[in-house]
């Protein structure tokens, strides 16, 4: 069993706390008890949701994934893949509507045993970023962790409109966590990160005052070792 916890962006309402079941096969949600001060999200091994009587998992097949996703343009300009599931047998207080963002180097289909799953209890969308899947893939569009993070937001602001827990993956999962804390209008609700990335660059690195002084020497360093090479 493993535990995630992260603070909630907002003290969550009564009894209105997420809790993740999942296995490398499904994801679910599902209700607990709340704490005053932070959203808990409990991962534990289960094989009972999202199953069929033959042991295999239930997974949403590519070709409806295919035929049922959704063109929406960001900036009015790229064309982003989405696809939508919204079929829940329950609807209850703890019913979430959730966004799913792939990691680095995939795309919607990776979420197709999580999809069935979590729609039975709640809404359920899943985004391709730009630069993958059937998005557009712009050339020379500077892909960025920030970027992807504005997507998101854009796309709850414009499409989904109303407020949704983001569930990542790996690089999804810190375009998640930007999105959250850049976001103005409470349109995130919660955060799940799955196998978090620490991020894409070294931005922060070149930006500490102290490699900037010591740059001109260690440049100067390199030269010379290639010199020598």
């Amino acid at each position: 069993m493993r535990a995630l916890t992260w603070t909630g962006l907002s003290p969550p309402p009564p009894a209105m706390v997420a809790r993740m079941t999942t296995t490398s096969k499904m994801v679910a949600l599902r209700r607990m008890t709340p704490r005053k001060d932070r959203v808990c999200v409990r991962a534990t091994a289960s094989s009972s949701a999202a199953v069929s009587s033959g042991g295999v998992v239930e997974a949403v097949e590519l070709a409806e994934i295919e035929d049922m996703s959704k063109k929406w343009t960001w900036k009015g300009e790229y064309s982003i893949n989405y696809f939508v599931k919204s079929s829940p047998e329950e609807v209850t207080p703890a019913s979430q509507t959730v966004l799913l963002v792939h990691g680095f180097g995939a795309s919607i289909p990776h979420w197709r045993r999580n999809i069935n799953a979590l729609s039975k209890h709640h809404t359920v969308y899943a985004i391709d970023l730009l630069g993958f899947g059937a998005s557009e893939k712009p050339p020379g569009f500077s892909y960025t962790m920030e970027s992807w993070a504005e997507l998101i937001l854009n796309f709850l602001e414009e499409v989904v409109q109303k407020p949704t827990v983001l569930i990542g993956n790996s690089v999804g999962s810190l375009a998640c966590v930007i999105a959250a804390s850049e976001s103005q209008r409470d349109l995130v609700k919660g955060l799940v990160l799955l196998n978090c990335a620490g991020g894409m660059n070294n931005k922060a690195v070149f930006d500490d005052w102290r490699i900037k002084l010591l740059m001109p020497l260690l440049l100067l360093i390199d030269f010379l070792l290639k010199q020598r090479g």
